[in-house]
């Protein structure tokens, strides 16, 4: 083989080198190392002393970790579907004869380019239960004011709102992109075969939004299970617990409790959550997405 041959095909290995090292020091050690906490006990200052899965036992008949769980699977269905409809009813309204189409694009995307704890203190200024503008406006209407963030019946649907308020903008670009790229001779061909507005909808754009919704679901709920800052800076978990999400809970588990290899295994277990959910939206992907 000559130098030049040998060349050519370490070239390919070559180009994909520098993704595969930032892959596998960023993503595949630090996996490995969390796996490998989780099944020691450790505070971080005294030696590691190895129980196996003693830990995953533990979090799995611990009553707050099934908490946190309920209040994170509660999240994310709220979340995920209401942020879905959202961006996809901003992207219809864009993708039509809109004035001032380009500031509006720029108004539902900004949001998302907002820094997370910026988001939560402008919120938690207009959920101020005495002076926010929320209640004010609801004493306006004759309503009573309430403590949005201190009831236990308000303060997660609370997290969903605002998460929902700045992810929407971000998926709304994609679909407004999806929605650019469907060729219009299909809704010209289906409205000659006699379907209404409301049967191109369902037969035509969504069909041809598929691979954008796959898409946008995996991240959707990918995002839900990391959510970490509104709770953080909003509630700390708060009202007994209610807000309180496992990415949130792994943080309390690591630094508040200081227990390493138990913030692993609810690291460990998240995951393989998203792991699970992920491959089964691939698999189940050939029976709905249209490529």
């Amino acid at each position: 083989m000559s130098q030049n041959d040998y060349g050519k095909r370490l070239l390919p290995y070559g180009m994909i080198f520098p993704a595969m090292f930032f892959i596998i020091v960023f993503g595949l050690i630090p996996i490995i190392d969390s796996f490998a906490t989780s099944l020691v006990q450790w505070n971080f200052i005294n030696a590691k002393v190895f129980v196996g899965l003693g830990n995953y036992l533990d979090l799995l008949l611990s009553g707050d970790f099934l908490k946190v769980l309920a209040n994170t699977c509660y999240f994310t269905v709220l979340n995920v579907p209401l942020t879905m409809l959202f961006a996809l009813a901003l992207a219809m309204l864009l993708n039509g004869p809109v004035l001032g189409k380009k500031f509006f694009r720029a108004l539902f995307f900004s949001p998302w380019v907002i820094p997370t704890v910026n988001v939560a203190i402008l919120w938690m200024y207009i959920l101020e239960p005495d002076y926010g503008m929320l209640n004010w406006f609801l004493e306006l209407l004759g309503l009573g004011g309430i403590s949005w963030l201190a009831s236990t019946r308000w303060a997660l649907p609370a997290i969903v709102f605002i998460s929902v308020w700045k992810g929407a903008g971000y998926f709304c670009l994609l679909y407004l992109a999806g929605l650019q790229n469907i060729p219009r001779e299909l809704y010209e061909a289906s409205a000659m075969d006699g379907a209404n507005p409301w049967r191109q909808f369902l037969r035509v754009t969504l069909p041809m939004l598929s691979p954008t919704t796959l898409f946008v679901l995996i991240v959707s709920v990918i995002d839900s299970f990391s959510q970490f800052d509104l709770v953080a800076v909003m509630t700390g978990g708060g009202p007994a617990n209610r807000t309180n999400l496992l990415v949130y809970y792994l943080y309390e588990r690591a630094f508040v409790a200081f227990k390493a290899g138990s913030a692993s295994a609810v690291a460990m277990i998240v995951l393989g959550i998203l792991m699970i959910f992920t491959f089964a939206q691939f698999k189940l992907s050939d029976k709905w997405v249209h490529y």
